[in-house]
This record gives structure tokens, sequence and C-alpha cells, in this order.
């Protein structure tokens, strides 16, 4: 009994320093991904048309969607890898491309996009009388279009509404709001979230999250950057920290569905794209909506 009982504490102990140097571990590498951001926003603001933000958007839709693939494949799915993926970059890069049509917003023009394609995707499968796992693959492959590149859509239309600006304002926040829920989580946490989609959320951590989010919104709203006023930007930080949490939970069921751990194995300690992209998904419509309404609720003043 004693024994056991040392053999445990030993344990328990030797999970301190273990825990620590992962979490120094990733967040050595979270600094190195921000100051790569901080770099491409940066190159990004050098021209008005977006380019830079433009190349590697689509290459990581592209990745986000071969992992999307990937689960699908791992539920026992049956999508159309090329349609899934090439469809989805062509989605990203028409939404993308209409800013050069004024008064087409990038969101909107998503929208008559995915029906378009939509509809290619099933006259396609009726002209070749693909009656095989029609209903699953067509389901599948348009809930991955709808998914990463019509989400990703509106940081487009946010970058093109309010430039890098509101690029820096909506990642910060997100990727804060998330970061703050891993700490405080790591630190803190001993309620589980909600056990049977995520075992290692905790009320600790989403309540770390929100506060981060505020916090960060509120900084951002007093800063050079600043793209709201100061009086909304706690509730645009809710509004965001909420999407995020709720975005990541989104992709762990997906996950859990597939029996998988990561969506891939691009970064150790983060996953794959879709395990970094997954908060973001759900907080670039969130954010765009708020700043959008927002934005109106101004002029309008």
């Amino acid at each position: 009994m004693e024994a056991s009982e040392t053999t445990g504490a030993d344990a328990r102990t030797a999970a301190v320093p273990s825990r620590a140097a992962s979490m120094a571990a990733r967040t050595g590498l979270g600094l190195v991904l921000a100051g790569t951001v901080c770099l491409l926003l940066y190159l990004d603001s050098l021209r008005d048309a977006g380019l830079v933000y433009g190349a590697v958007a689509l290459g990581v839709t592209v990745i986000a969607l071969e992992e999307f693939a990937r689960l699908a494949g791992k539920a026992g799915l049956h999508p159309s890898r090329p349609a899934l993926v090439l469809g989805g970059a062509a989605l990203f890069a028409l939404q993308w491309s209409v800013r050069a049509i004024g008064g087409f917003q990038p969101w909107s023009a998503g929208y008559a996009l995915l029906a378009a394609m939509t509809i290619c995707l099933l006259a396609a499968r009726v002209l070749r009388a693909r009656t095989e796992h029609a209903l699953e693959s067509a389901a599948t492959v348009v809930m991955g279009w709808a998914y990463v590149p019509m989400m990703v859509g509106f940081l487009t239309a946010t970058r093109l509404e309010w430039g890098v600006a509101g690029l820096i304002t909506v990642l910060a926040v997100c990727k804060g709001s998330s970061s703050a829920a891993y700490f405080v989580g790591s630190l803190l946490g001993r309620r589980k979230l909600l056990p049977q989609v995520s075992p290692n959320k905790t009320v600790a951590g989403a309540v770390g999250a929100m506060a981060g989010a505020v916090a960060i919104a509120l900084a951002l709203s007093l800063s050079p950057l600043s793209v709201m006023a100061v009086e909304v930007a706690p509730a645009f930080g809710l509004l965001v920290g909420l999407a995020a949490l709720l975005g990541d939970l989104a992709e762990s069921l997906l996950k859990r569905e597939a029996g998988l751990k990561d969506s891939g194995r691009l970064l150790p300690g983060f996953g794959g794209m879709l395990d970094m992209l997954d908060d973001l998904l759900f907080a670039a419509p969130a954010s765009f909506l708020f700043l959008h309404v927002h934005h109106l609720s101004t002029l309008g003043a």
C-alpha cells in the first residue's frame, strides 16, 4: 500500500515538470508563429490589394480542406477529395477576386458561388449516373466548402473592409482567447466543460478565454489599430471569445467522430492546420458581422 502511494506521488511530481516543459515548448513555438504572422501582415500592409493575405490564406485553405477530407474518410464517409479541395480552393479564390467588383462583398459572393458549385457537383453525378454514396459524398463536400473557404471568406471581407488593422483585431482577439483558455485551463482547470466532446476543455479555461478576449479587444480599441469604439470592445471580445470556443469544440466533435486526436501533424503541440484554424473559422464571420453592424450604427449616429 505504501509502495503504491509512493509511486503515485512520484508520478504526480514527475508530471509537473513534464507539463511545464510542454507549456514552455508550446509557448515558444506559438511566439514563433505569432512573429511569422506579424511579418506576413506587415508585408500585406505594403499593398492595398491584399496579395500576401490572398496567397497565404489560399494555402491555408487547401491544407485545411485536405485534413477535412481525411477526417471525413476516417469517419467512414466518401467525399470526392478533388472536388472538395479544388472546389474549395476555387471558392476562396473567387471570393477574394470579387474585390474588384464595386459593392460586391466576398461573403455575399460566397453564397452565390456555393449555390452554383453545389448545383455543378450534383449535376456532374447525375450526368455520370453515380448513385453510390451520392448523398453522403455530396453533403460532405458541400459542408467542407461551407466550413472552410466560406468561413475564411469573412476574413477576406474583413481584410478588404478594415485593412490589416481589421485582420490584426480578429486574429489577436481570437488567438488571444484560445491561448488564455489553454494556460488558465492548464493551471487552474478542474471541472470539465464538455468531456463527451472535448475531454481537455475546462470551465476555468472557458472563463479565461472570455476574460482574455475582452482584455485584448479593449487594448486594441485604445490603440492606433482601433477599428471600433472602446465602449463596444467588451461585447466584441465576448462574442469573438464565444465563437472561438464553439469553433474549437465543433472541430473536436468532428475529430471524435473520426477517432482522431488531431486533424494532422503539421506542428508539434498544435496538430494540423484545421486544429490551428478551428477557432478562427467561427470567429471570422462573428467578428465581421459585429464590425459591419457597428460601422452601420456609427454612420447612422
